[in-house]
Order: structure tokens, then C-alpha cells, then sequence
């Protein structure tokens, strides 16, 4: 019996992890609203009129799979709703924040030099390594306290 308990506390993390939220990804609709659609982005894009601006907090687009992509909006109340959205509801919605974008009048952009390209590279891949070693040095904390447990429902 105590062989099983170790095994199954042994096992747990695999199964925890096999579980995780990662399969579902918040999408951004174009990189000038961003993931989380404010009331404001949706009165100057004129996106979503089926719902009203006067009751509209935010919205997201989640994609759990390849195929399958959910609208999540929430009102000023606080209830959150749910709608399906197809790809072509999502091209609808780039292109149509896109024409608004090219209305804009031209802004002088700036320019990053290559050392800043550089640099900012630099940074980011410190960040993606520091993320990785904290999550790796969580699930073996996590590893050994359960190592811990189960040794002591052994003895």
C-alpha cells in the first residue's frame, strides 16, 4: 500500500502538468487594440455592434485550438458572454481596425538603431531564460516536497 501512495505522489506533478492552462491562448484581434478590447477601442474601431457601447466593459478573443475561437465579453454588471467566432469574423475585425489605422494621418516613426535592436534582444531572451529557470526551480521544489511526503508515509 505504501508503494502506491508513492507512486501516486510520484505521478502527481506529471498529471498536473498534462493539465495546464496553456492550451488556451488570449489572441489579439491587430496590434493597435491588443488582447483585452476596452470600451473605448470598441467606440473608435466601431467593433462589436450587436452589443451595446452603453453596457460594454471588454472583450477577448480566446483560442483554445486550431479551429475553435470564443468572443468573451463582459459588461459594466459584471456578466460575462460567450459567443463562437469563426476566422473570417476574426479577419472582419483585423481589416477593419486596419482601414482605420491607414485613416490616421502619418506619424513620424521612430526608428530603433541596431544597437537598441540589439539590446532589446538581449533583454528579452534574459527574460525568457530568467522564466524558465523560475518555473523549472518551482516544479522541483514542488517534486521535492512531495518526495518529502511520501517518504514520510512510508516510515
Amino acid at each position: 500500500m505504501k508503494i502506491f501512495r508513492l507512486l501516486f505522489l510520484l505521478l502527481l506533478p506529471i498529471c498536473s502538468h498534462a493539465q495546464s492552462f496553456d492550451s488556451v491562448k488570449v489572441l489579439g484581434i491587430h496590434p493597435a487594440v491588443g488582447k483585452l478590447i476596452t470600451a473605448d477601442e470598441k467606440v473608435k474601431y466601431k467593433l462589436f455592434p450587436e452589443y451595446k457601447d452603453s453596457t460594454f466593459e471588454s472583450a477577448r478573443v480566446l483560442k483554445y485550438n486550431d479551429s475553435l475561437f470564443v468572443l468573451c465579453v463582459r459588461s459594466i454588471n459584471g456578466t460575462e458572454l460567450t459567443k463562437d467566432i469563426g476566422t473570417d469574423q476574426l479577419d472582419k475585425l483585423y481589416y477593419a481596425v486596419e482601414e482605420l489605422e491607414k485613416q490616421k494621418k502619418p506619424r513620424e516613426d521612430y526608428v530603433m538603431s541596431d544597437e537598441e535592436k540589439r539590446e532589446t534582444e538581449r533583454r528579452r531572451s534574459r527574460n525568457n531564460n530568467s522564466e524558465f529557470w523560475w518555473n523549472f526551480l518551482a516544479q522541483m521544489t514542488i517534486l521535492t516536497f512531495e518526495t518529502l511526503i511520501a517518504f514520510a508515509f512510508i516510515n
